[in-house]
C-alpha cells in the first residue's frame, strides 16, 4: 500500500492510509505553513508538538519500510524538512531570525549595538568572569534568563507592530545573551565537575 502525504494541512495527513501515494513537500511553503502554523512570532508550543507528531508519524520513514526507493526517498525528505521547522519554529531564537528572513530582511538579521548597550553587555561577561561561587552564578543565570524572557516579550510586540529595527536589535541582545548564559552554563558545569 503506498500513502499520501502532502502536508499542507492537518487534513492530508488522514489521506495517509487511503492508498495515494507520497508526494514531495511542497517548496513554495514555508515552515510555519508546512507545520499548518500561523506566520507569527507567537507560537502555541502544545499546537507546535502536537502537529510535529501528528506529521512525524504520517511521515515517518518506517512507514515506508516496504515502499519503493523513491517513495523512501520523499519520506526521508520530508522527515528532515519536517525536523528543520520544528527546531526553528520551537527555538524564539530562531524562530525570530526565520520569520525576519520571511518579512524580506534575511541579508539584515543583525543589527550593531549602540554603544551604551554593547558596553553593558562587556561589563555582564566581566562580572561572570569574576564570579567565583555556584551561587553568584545560578543568581546571575536567572538574571540573564529574565532579560531574554522580557526581549522575548518585546519581540512578540515587535513583529505584530512591524517594528523590524527593534527586531533586528532585539536579536542581536538575544545573540549576547544566550552566549553569556552559555558562559555561564560551562563556568558551572566546570565547578561541579561535570
Amino acid at each position: 500500500m503506498t500513502h499520501l502525504v502532502r502536508v499542507c494541512s492537518l487534513k492530508s495527513i488522514e489521506d495517509v492510509d487511503k492508498g495515494h501515494t507520497i508526494q514531495p513537500p511542497p517548496e513554495s511553503q514555508n515552515m510555519f505553513e508546512y507545520l499548518g502554523l500561523p506566520v507569527s512570532f507567537e507560537v502555541e508550543e502544545s499546537l507546535l508538538k502536537k502537529r510535529f507528531r501528528e506529521l512525524q508519524s504520517a511521515v515517518h520513514p518506517d512507514r515506508f519500510a516496504h515502499a519503493s526507493k523513491h517513495e523512501k526517498e520523499i519520506s526521508d525528505e520530508h522527515s528532515r524538512r519536517l525536523n528543520e521547522s520544528y527546531k526553528t519554529l520551537s527555538e524564539p531564537y530562531l524562530r525570530a531570525k526565520y520569520l525576519l528572513k520571511l518579512l524580506g530582511e534575511s541579508n539584515s538579521t543583525k543589527k550593531d549595538l549602540d554603544p551604551a548597550s554593547l558596553m553593558e553587555m562587556m561589563e555582564w561577561n566581566e562580572r561572570v568572569a569574576e564570579m567565583k561561587t555556584e551561587d553568584e552564578l545560578t543568581a546571575e543565570k536567572t538574571n540573564v534568563q529574565n532579560q531574554i524572557d522580557e526581549i522575548l516579550k518585546e519581540l512578540g510586540k515587535q513583529f505584530a507592530e512591524k517594528s523590524l529595527d527593534g527586531v533586528r536589535t532585539n536579536i542581536t541582545r538575544l545573540s549576547y545573551l544566550y552566549s553569556l548564559r552559555n558562559s555561564i552554563d560551562k563556568k558551572l558545569e566546570s565547578m561541579m565537575g561535570i
